[in-house]
């Protein structure tokens, strides 16, 4: 039985994030699934690199501004999330392509 917290995550949570991370790889749907052939350690660098922009991104959060501004950063912060899900969701389908399905 799942708990009121893990019914949150299951009916709105995930869904949005995972909307989000669609959005994210749609930006960048003509390189395919190209990620399947990547190797892993090559896939981490790039999260890295995301991780980096969202720490960045995370930095200049200010909440001294106007709501406008502070929405676009808000939403800039949850981009920069999804990107590094998404790099997170490519090594594990590269690993998995190596084994067996």
């Amino acid at each position: 039985m799942l708990t009121d917290k893990q019914k949150l995550w299951e009916s709105c949570v995930v869904p949005s994030f995972s909307d989000l991370m669609i959005k994210q790889l749609a930006q960048h749907s003509e390189r395919g699934v190209s990620w399947r052939n990547a190797d892993p350690d090559s896939l981490l660098r790039r999260a890295k690199e995301e991780l980096k922009e969202l720490e960045d991104a995370l930095d200049k959060l200010d909440t001294d501004i106007d709501m406008e501004k502070y929405i676009k950063q808000l939403k800039c912060i949850a981009k920069e999330c999804a990107d590094v899900a998404n790099f997170m969701m490519m090594i594990v389908d590269s690993v998995d392509t190596i084994s067996p399905r």
